[in-house]
């Protein structure tokens, strides 16, 4: 599932544009790269840092493809291929019915913009810093994807590793998000699909 090679390359350009530490050297079973001080937030405090998440998601969506080629969505690759590793092991009709699902959406978002995605804003990947900022560690899964997806997954996250689902931020919270996100607009509107 992970792509060391991509996350390097993650790596290299997210500090290029500084939104990660420099990565320093790689050698045969590991990274050296450069330590992002501050202390991991837990789910709990999700909520009270959501307007920093916010305008950092927010700088990492702005990124420009250096390519200008069109990709597809990372969320429908790693889903096909997750979708690979339970095959055969899904009730009757399951597999069929997720992979139609799967399709509408991915039809539905053909022509949407993508921007580079975290696609893994857990808590503990979320670093505070000093000056109450925040940073964003862990680029294994980062890639070209839908802004809505990744903000929906962050979403998903404010549930924590108990999946206590009564914790997803409401309307309120989502609006609070959402404003933050776009004082550092990425080209996109709140009623457009076409982001």
């Amino acid at each position: 599932i992970i792509d060391r090679e991509a996350e390097i390359e993650n790596m290299e350009m997210l500090g290029r544009e500084g939104l990660a530490g420099q990565l320093y050297g790689q050698f045969e079973n590991g990274l050296v790269y450069s330590f992002i001080s501050g202390q991991p937030l837990d789910s709990l405090q999700l909520s009270e840092n959501a307007v920093a998440i916010a305008h950092e998601l927010s700088r990492w969506h702005s990124l420009s493809d250096p390519t200008n080629q069109e990709k597809e969505a990372r969320v429908f690759t790693t889903i096909r291929a997750w979708m690979e590793r339970v095959k055969g092991k899904l009730a009757n009709g399951q597999e069929e019915y997720f992979k139609r699902h799967i399709a509408n959406v991915q039809e539905k978002y053909k022509h949407s913009k993508l921007v580079f995605c975290h696609n893994d804003l857990l808590a503990p990947n979320i670093i505070k810093t000093q000056d109450n900022t925040v940073k964003f560690i862990d680029y294994e899964y980062a890639a070209w994807s839908l802004p809505w997806f990744d903000i929906a997954n962050h979403f998903c996250e404010y549930a924590g590793f108990e999946c206590d689902w009564g914790r997803l931020p409401g309307d309120r919270e989502q609006v609070v998000f959402l404003r933050a996100y776009f004082q550092n607009p990425v080209g996109c509107d709140l009623e457009s699909s076409e982001c």
